[in-house]
């Protein structure tokens, strides 16, 4: 069955012509005669479209369409007309009438406005399920918070979504999950049925970003051949995320801090003020406030968004939720091929809990598709794992061990074999160096050696280290020392 039709006309030849030939299209078809008929059938059936005639015995039409406007807004309404109801027609398109039919009428017109409205309620049907779908993603219960730290994020998470705030600021590494938390703030608000708009501001130009953003008039650049509305335009009423805006140019930092100060902006090209109501979730995985204090972004815009800031952090730092990603993904990963990976070998997870996972929680997601998409059986192997994470694994593990310890690592690493031991020694002091944030003291005290031997092994490997360095005017520390 196509649709469920309803034709109320008090012409019996029409009613008789009409249910035969839409019946025959494979419609579901029922017919009233007056305005009360058509009342009561309303009160018993829900229909898809209604073939609605002006002029009743009992009432009009127009008083009709009225009814079912208020009592089935979905419901699609076609009104038949004689040719002196044309105003009255136009009236009820006024109140909410698809369209309108003169009478005598081809039924070919009546068949192809039908398909019409069928086709675009099809369209609406899967255009809410889509949207239904998208929201479950983004639902609370689908995010992975074993550990305190994530749940007291979420926890004010949720406050921020529920609130009236009007910039947040997410700030982590690459990969900690803050175009998700971004999304989650969206549609766990009131601002859901409104659109939510994304843009990567490290990925255009300051042109093309300004363009994208704000929109542009006819003429405004060679290639602007009409009027385009931009990305805030387009989010009015809903979300807009700035991804990476530490990587914002600073003249566009201007005009976006008069948009969130006064909601207000112009296309590029444009001398009209345009109105947009919007929260701007901005993202970052830069240090802003270091990106402040040398000047490659603005302090007023800074402590604009950071209002509500949120700080995600690394899963090296909440190793707890690392064995429920894995179950997540996995059974993410099941659904979406089509597989049933039922176990994870002992060895694979202490691997996955041994590796400090630099990229995060996308790194978790990569490296359990790769596993997944390999493996032949149900259970994920050492095999299914990229070799470099099981030999940094394996190397944290052994250098983990005290002098006379064996290592935890369950098989002997080969990661070493044939690597030139001075290459070695300088990966060693340039991580330890890194972990520290280039502190020479803490370094040397890591790697069990004296600062003077550090300072030899920098100069010897060409570790360049800004640290400790005198400034002019200033004796150095050694100097310090032997004086």
């Amino acid at each position: 069955m196509k649709g469920k039709i309803l034709v109320v006309d008090d012409e019996r030849l029409i009613r008789w012509s009409l249910k035969k030939d839409l019946s025959q299209e494979g419609y579901e078809v029922l017919t009233a005669e007056s305005a009360a008929e058509t009342f009561d059938l309303l009160e018993e059936h829900i229909f898809d479209i209604v073939l609605l005639d002006i002029r009743l015995p009992d009432g009009n039409g127009k008083d009709v369409l009225r009814v079912i406007r208020r009592r089935e807004p979905e419901t699609s309404v076609i009104m038949i007309t004689a040719n002196d109801d044309v105003k009255i027609a136009v009236a009820c398109m006024q109140l909410g009438a698809y369209t309108y039919i003169n009478k005598p009428f081809e039924f070919d017109q009546i068949r192809l406005n039908l398909e019409k409205i069928m086709e675009s309620r099809h369209l609406k049907k899967r255009v809410m399920a889509w949207e239904q779908t998208e929201r479950g993603k983004y639902d609370f219960d689908n995010i992975v918070a074993v550990s305190k730290k994530m749940k007291i994020i979420l926890e004010m998470v949720k406050q921020v979504a529920a609130s009236n705030a009007s910039t947040v600021l997410l700030e982590g590494e690459s990969g900690t999950g803050k175009d998700l938390i971004a999304r989650i703030i969206h549609y766990a608000s009131d601002r859901s049925n409104q659109h939510f708009m994304a843009v990567n501001c490290a990925a255009l130009p300051a042109t093309l970003l300004e363009s994208e953003l704000f929109g542009h008039e006819k003429g405004a650049f060679t290639d602007a051949r009409q009027a385009r509305a931009g990305l805030v335009e387009e989010a009015n009423g809903g979300t807009l995320f700035l991804d990476e805006i530490g990587d914002m140019q600073k003249e566009l930092q201007a005009k976006l801090l008069h948009l969130i100060d006064q909601k207000k902006f112009r296309r590029v090209g444009g001398v009209k003020e345009l109105e947009s109501d919007i929260r701007i979730v901005a993202a970052t995985n830069k240090d802003l406030k270091k990106e402040v204090s040398e000047g490659r972004f603005r302090e007023d815009l800074y402590y604009r968004l950071n209002v509500i800031p949120i700080f995600l952090p690394p899963l090296r730092e909440r190793r707890e939720d690392i064995p429920e990603l894995i179950s997540f993904f996995i059974a993410h990963f099941n659904r979406e091929f089509k597989k049933n990976i039922t176990s994870v070998a002992p060895e694979v997870k202490e691997v996955l809990s041994l590796y400090d996972w630099p990229g995060n929680i996308r790194e978790v997601k990569n490296i359990l598709e790769r596993a997944m998409i390999l493996i032949q059986g149900n259970e994920i192997l050492l095999e299914h794992l990229p070799v470099e994470l099981d030999c940094s694994c394996q190397l944290k593990d052994m250098f983990k061990s005290r002098p006379g310890q064996k290592s935890n690592s369950t098989k002997v690493t080969n990661c070493l074999v044939g690597i030139p031991l001075e290459e070695i020694e300088k990966r060693v002091v340039e991580q330890t160096l890194e972990s520290v944030g280039g502190n020479q003291s803490q370094a040397a005290r890591l790697l069990q050696i004296g600062r003077d031997a550090l300072r030899y092994k920098l100069k010897k490997f060409g570790i360049d280290s800004q640290e400790d360095h005198p400034k002019v005017g200033e004796t150095a520390p050694s100097e310090k020392a032997s004086a």
